[in-house]
């Protein structure tokens, strides 16, 4: 069971009860224009101020943040993923979080609006209130998930969760004060009960091993397709005593934290391999965000399912049309080729092996993503209605079959065939 689901309960019993009530018509939360540049250096400073590298294990920590940067650092977040705004608000003993989320239309109406209402008190905040739509959540059932929700996850993480991680914490005056203690252990658990048995672990070991393979690097960039093969090297290695999916689910997770910079090491408890400096940018097709986006729909795939990861890419462009970068199909190519590679990577025991073969006898740029230079970029939303209506109009299906086309042509991508099994 994927702690996904126990996310989403509270939602499911909302529709189960009356899914007429749990879906809105109207946001209530009124959608935000796309971020200045002041608003995004804001909203990473905030960002960096909770991240726990910093901490050693065992140290307390205090978060003091604005109600309106949590606000602006949530509303950054949910742009990179979904079309949604959110609004957060600290007075009087109580944290109070509305979020508003553009869903595909329903008979009910296209947004999926939720209220969330903390209440501070001598220990951990109590959960006051939550409204999903215009249907009240009883407050003793939203406790008794979360209580089922931190119940499955000792049980996954074979370890009982500290219960002092968070010392105290207070809401007044649209200011957020948390007092907590940075636990390695405790989070690492929490870690590895977010995802199947022995997940973290694997992905832990590709990921050293990508780190330090990169460092050793001379150039201040790499073509994906290095790490690519370095990745499915060690899984087909590992393979030969190991299930070949779970080696190659672990291998796509490391490549996303790769190539987008995100350092594991401090969630398992100690230092890095090595320096952050000395991994040199990763770029696909000479251009970074095709690494980027890649590696990021091929882990998701891993983490989640094919679907999440279409949706999420497409709805990401969309997003950018509204004032972000644009919408791009070149952008939509590399997420399809990054979901696609990790379907056939993940299919079962010999499809995965395929994978790690084809992978071995060596690939470039060009094996790895379709071309791209005749898809169109940076488009604003006017442009795109303009040019391709909506996602339903024949005229954006046929960019999209022409883009799946291409990269099902590419041999990578072939479907595998009965030889590759045996």
């Amino acid at each position: 069971m994927r702690i996904a689901a126990i996310l989403l309960l509270l939602f499911v019993l909302a529709l189960a009860a009356g899914g007429w009530a749990a879906i809105d018509s109207q946001p209530l939360v009124a959608p935000r224009a796309a971020l200045s540049k002041a608003e995004l250096d804001r909203a990473h400073a905030v960002l960096r101020q909770l991240d726990p590298r910093r901490l050693r294990d065992g140290d307390v920590a205090t978060l003091n943040i604005s109600s309106e940067d949590a606000t602006l650092a949530a509303n950054y977040l949910v742009s990179r993923a979904a079309t949604g705004a959110i609004l957060v608000a600290a007075d009087g003993g109580q944290l109070a979080v509305d979020s508003s989320v553009a869903i595909p239309e329903t008979p009910f109406g296209r947004y999926l609006n939720i209220h969330l209402a903390l209440q501070q008190t001598d220990g951990l905040p109590e959960i006051e209130q939550i409204r999903v739509g215009r249907l009240p959540i009883p407050a003793a059932l939203a406790k008794h998930s979360v209580s089922f929700a931190v119940r499955l996850l000792e049980q996954r993480a074979g370890t009982p969760l500290s219960t002092e991680l968070v010392r105290s914490a207070r809401f007044a005056n649209e200011r957020i004060n948390v007092v907590y203690r940075w636990d390695v252990s405790t989070f690492t658990a929490i870690g590895s009960g977010l995802v199947e048995s022995g997940l973290f672990e694997r992905v832990m070991v590709y990921h050293d091993h990508l780190r330090a393979l990169a460092a050793r690097e001379s150039g201040r960039r790499i073509s994906l397709t290095k790490p690519l093969q370095w990745a499915f090297e060690l899984a087909r290695q590992r393979s030969m005593t190991n299930d070949p999916v779970a080696e190659n689910r672990a291998a796509l997770i490391a490549l996303e934290s790769l190539t987008n910079r995100r350092d594991l090491s401090t969630f398992a408890g100690r230092s890095a391999v090595a320096p952050a400096q000395s991994i040199p940018s990763i770029s696909l097709a000479s251009r970074r965000d095709f690494a980027q986006h890649f590696t990021l729909s091929a882990a998701m795939v891993a983490l989640a399912d094919p679907e999440i990861s279409a949706t999420l890419g497409l709805t990401k462009e969309i997003n950018d049309s509204r004032g972000g970068s644009g919408f791009s199909f070149a952008d939509l190519a590399a997420d399809h080729a990054g979901t696609r590679f990790a379907e056939l990577a993940l299919a079962d025991d010999a499809g995965a092996r395929a994978i790690q073969t084809r992978l071995a006898a060596g690939v470039d740029d060009d094996d790895v993503v379709p071309a791209t230079g005749d898809l169109d970029e940076k488009l604003t939303e006017s442009e795109f209605k303009r040019r391709y209506g909506s996602t339903d109009d024949e005229r954006f299906k046929r960019v999209v079959t022409t883009i799946y086309q291409r990269t099902g042509a590419l041999p990578l991508f072939e479907p595998i065939s009965t030889q590759e099994q045996q």
